[in-house]
């Protein structure tokens, strides 16, 4: 009955209640096919970790699964799940380096990334640049907050590429 009503949630997208039915028919009858019901339940509520490890159960209770194939292959799809990163700095308006790449964008922002270790680099006029690194898991939420203090000389002057020193009274006419 409790597979049943999992199985009659999962169709109508009420995932938590099918995720809450299948862990039911599972301490009935710990049968790990249903651990499947129970995956497809979490990954329905975005649980996408949770429906790796459930997946990973299913394996390792079932090492001769004949669908063993396609359910390895679901768990490598869902562990590609790119994870999402919020940057934000004070003062806002920094500009966004990610990965060595420079992404048009300004603090605050979001980027979905793939799953790994990441650099942010922010910068902003008369601002000395902040940097940090973010281990991103798998359909992970990571917020990453940076303060840029006020740089303690004015950056140097570059006029095409070559450095342009000024002289005192030049300065002193600005």
């Amino acid at each position: 009955a409790a597979y049943g009503r999992g199985q009659a949630n999962i169709e109508s997208e009420d995932f938590a209640e099918a995720e809450s039915a299948f862990r039911a028919a599972f301490a009935i009858i710990p049968n790990p096919i249903v651990l499947l019901g129970v995956a497809g339940a979490l990954e329905g509520q975005g649980k996408i970790a949770e429906a790796v490890a459930t997946l990973d159960q299913y394996l390792e209770l079932n090492p001769e699964a004949g669908d063993r194939a396609d359910v390895e292959a679901r768990a490598a799809a869902l562990r590609a799940t790119p994870g999402h990163l919020t940057v934000s700095s004070t003062p806002p308006g920094a500009r966004i380096s990610l990965d060595g790449q420079d992404t048009g964008e300004v603090t605050p922002a979001e980027f979905d990334l793939p799953p790994g270790s990441h650099v942010i680099l922010l910068s902003a006029a008369r601002r000395e640049p902040a940097e940090s690194t973010v281990e991103l898991g798998f359909a992970a939420r990571e917020e990453v907050a940076l303060e840029l203090t006020e740089a303690t000389e004015p950056p140097p002057l570059v006029v095409d590429d070559e450095p342009v020193e000024l002289d005192e009274e030049e300065d002193s006419e600005e």
